[in-house]
């Protein structure tokens, strides 16, 4: 008897230290962070929306940008990867060239692969919706950093890292500059620079939804 309880003690502390690993794999890896255009780091969960913005010689918008880079907080160079999941893409493909390689027409659910930064490096996601022309809409996406380490030809994930939410606007770019359209059209939702709803005018870009169905952006002084 003195055994059994024995060998069920060795169990229970077996379990609990599975337990713990499990809860220290969940911890949030920021070992590799996403950051705006300005450096600013950009916090884990939250919302970024992008509008297409037409080319200065055509007039037409051919891609949007995902206008956010990865930095190495780490005092060496590491490996990172970027998983991305596209919840809804009106038309088109997404294609990615973070960290290294490109990739054309990804797949809904993609993992790309694992490439080093510097210590201190921000290196762009070179990520972008490639649009059908005229099929207006808005892409959605989901992206998260991995930590990756490298055992011999093998990269094998160390860390889950930040995830943010993006929204990739696709609307007439002769609207973008200004609402146009009759008197019966409304603006049904508000959005600042970062995604987030705001019920008024805020300073600087706002982005606005119409009830005709269009997305347009202004600018607010």
């Amino acid at each position: 008897m003195k055994n059994l309880k024995l060998m069920a003690l060795a169990a229970m502390l077996c379990l609990g230290t599975v337990n713990v690993a499990a809860q220290d794999e969940e911890e949030l890896d920021e070992s590799f962070i996403f950051v705006d255009e300005e450096g600013n780091e950009i916090a884990n969960g939250s919302t970024v929306t992008f509008v297409g913005k037409p080319h200065p010689f055509t007039g037409k918008v051919s891609q949007v940008d995902v206008e956010v880079s990865v930095k190495n907080t780490l005092p060496s160079a590491e490996y990172c990867s970027l998983h991305i999941v596209t919840t809804s893409l009106p038309s088109g493909s997404i294609t990615s060239c973070f960290p290294s390689l490109c990739t054309n027409n990804i797949p809904a659910d993609y993992e790309s692969d694992s490439g080093s930064l510097f210590s201190g490096e921000t290196r762009g996601l070179q990520t972008e919706w490639m649009v059908e022309d005229g099929n207006y809409g808005t892409a959605t996406l989901t992206l998260q950093l991995r930590h990756m380490e490298k055992f011999n030809k093998t990269y094998i994930p160390v860390g889950e890292g930040p995830t943010i939410n993006v929204n990739l606007i696709y609307s007439d770019p002769a609207a973008i500059d200004g609402i146009e359209g009759n008197d019966n059209t409304r603006i049904v939702a508000r959005y600042n620079a970062n995604g987030q709803i705001v019920k008024s005018p805020v300073k600087g870009v706002n982005i606005l939804k119409l009830s005709n169905g269009k997305v347009v952006k202004v600018i607010e002084k």
